[in-house]
This record gives C-alpha cells, structure tokens and sequence, in this order.
C-alpha cells in the first residue's frame, strides 16, 4: 500500500511522487498559474500517475483538461 501524503499546493514538492501516485487535486484553491506550475510537476515528477481533479467550481473547457496528464476524472463542487 502507498503511503498518503498531503501536499499543500502553495509550497514546493519536497519529494518526488511515488510510482503509481493517485492524485487528488483541489482546483477549488488554485488558478491557472498555478495550474500550469503543478501540471508540469506531476508530468516531470510522476511515474505512471492517475490524477483526479475536484471542487471545480467553474466549467474548464476541453483543451484546458487535456492538457493535465494521466487524467482520470473531473469532479465539481456540486456534483452528487
């Protein structure tokens, strides 16, 4: 079993991700720098992640998602 790690998306990675990473990430709290920062780490810095993105507040359009690699699903703040 993988450990659990919390990362707080303000501050730098202070370890590189575990092989088979699963990544939730809280887009509620980020923006489109930010995004961009994180996109590119877990590109260079996961090995075979799957990334879930949730708290969407706002709808991204398809390019925007494509963009995020290894993405598993989308999840909005108001989804049941």
């Amino acid at each position: 079993m993988a450990p659990v790690v919390l990362q707080n998306i303000n501050k730098p990675l202070a370890q590189r991700l575990a092989k088979d990473s699963v990544i939730l990430f809280d887009i509620a709290v980020s923006n489109k720098k930010l995004n961009g920062v994180w996109r590119d780490i877990i590109r260079l810095q996961a090995d075979n992640p799957r990334l879930l993105i949730i708290n969407s507040a706002q709808k991204y359009e398809l390019y925007e998602m494509a963009q995020w690699p290894a993405l598993y699903g989308v999840f909005r703040h108001d989804d049941d």
